[in-house]
């Protein structure tokens, strides 16, 4: 599916304002800037036309933000949507991504009583329909971040590992504490692939000795609440969180990513939408994320009708997650 027809594309100008005005709103003390209204009205326009869901103002200045263990087996659909320029596709000998998954985050049955844990352990698990699921992984959830996480989802050029690049692009970093709207924050750590890129000369494509006085560091991720809003039917407060991240190079030549999302309040991911600008290759990303399931917290139980063929799918997903019966009689 390709959802780069269903999602507005953001410019490289909108997105500079965008980050200019995060280094200078005063957290919880004023307004949103403009550019974020805007972003925030490209975020209700895609519930209204995809979800039939209307987004409205809440009334509250500030909430709690942090991420919850998964009650029930939650469903997030994660659609892969590449743009990739022809000659380096036949120098590459690779293809665009246009992709449908499903990952399923899970308590762990083995280790139901968690409640008081700093770290929760739970199982995660990505199924593609038609597809073999990818091995299901140990998820480990703190109020702050999902993992296992790529640490250099942000800076790459394609998908390396469906589960890791998923929580990482998905999930932003929540302060765990109460926060105004306006307010920013350090979000997770970009590392690993993404630090060589920095060394990187923009001119010269290269390094050597022109490019020694580069640092081979890269910032962590950027976090601002947009502002908090409801669903009709519901008071519970939704953050609107945009996120940021750069090579450090100029946005028109270097790698930069960002990311739109709606967290709960009660701690889950509603809808996110991230894409990622690889300049130096040409190749643009969207990865976008929404919870899909029955689970409270997700877009169904908001007032979203998912279709027979969506439906279908997340029940297939959860069918492929095994159960602490079938693990204990596969000696796991």
């Amino acid at each position: 599916m390709n959802v780069g027809h269903h999602i507005p594309a953001r410019s490289l100008e909108y997105t500079t304002i965008t980050v200019a005005t995060w280094l200078w709103v005063l957290p919880g003390c004023a307004a949103p800037a403009p550019a974020t209204v805007a972003e925030v009205a490209v975020l209700a326009d895609v519930l209204d036309r995809d979800y039939n869901l209307e987004l409205t103002t809440s009334d509250v200045g500030l909430t709690h933000l942090a991420w919850q263990p998964p009650a029930c087996q939650q469903v997030y659909r994660v659609r892969i949507d590449e743009q990739i320029p022809e000659g380096y596709m036949r120098a590459a000998h690779v293809t665009e991504e246009h992709s449908e998954h499903y990952l399923v985050l899970a308590p762990d049955p083995e280790q139901p009583n968690q409640q008081n844990e700093v770290i929760v352990r739970g199982q995660a698990l990505m199924h593609r329909p038609g597809k073999s699921p990818i091995p299901r992984r140990e998820l480990l959830l703190s109020h702050h971040m999902l993992g296992p996480a790529s640490p250099d989802a942000a800076c790459f050029e394609r998908t390396w590992h469906p589960i890791e690049d998923a929580l990482s692009l998905g999930w932003p970093f929540l302060p765990g504490r109460l926060v105004g709207v306006g307010e920013t924050w350090t979000g997770n750590p970009v590392e690993a692939r993404c630090n060589r890129i920095a060394c990187i000369n923009p001119e010269t494509r290269g390094g050597g000795e022109q490019a020694r006085h580069l640092s081979c560091v890269t910032m962590s991720w950027h976090e601002h609440l947009d502002g908090l809003y409801q669903l009709p039917g519901s008071d519970e407060p939704i953050a609107a969180i945009s996120s940021f991240w750069s090579d450090g190079h100029p946005l028109d030549v270097g790698v930069w990513s960002e990311r739109s999302a709606l967290v709960t309040t009660s701690g889950r991911v509603l809808y996110a939408h991230t894409t990622i600008h690889h300049n130096f290759l040409g190749i643009t990303r969207d990865i976008v994320i929404d919870a899909v399931d029955d689970c409270p917290g997700s877009l169904p139980a908001k007032g979203f009708e998912p279709s027979t063929q969506l439906a279908s799918a997340v029940k297939s997903a959860r069918e492929h997650l095994p159960t602490a019966s079938s693990r204990s009689r596969q000696g796991k």
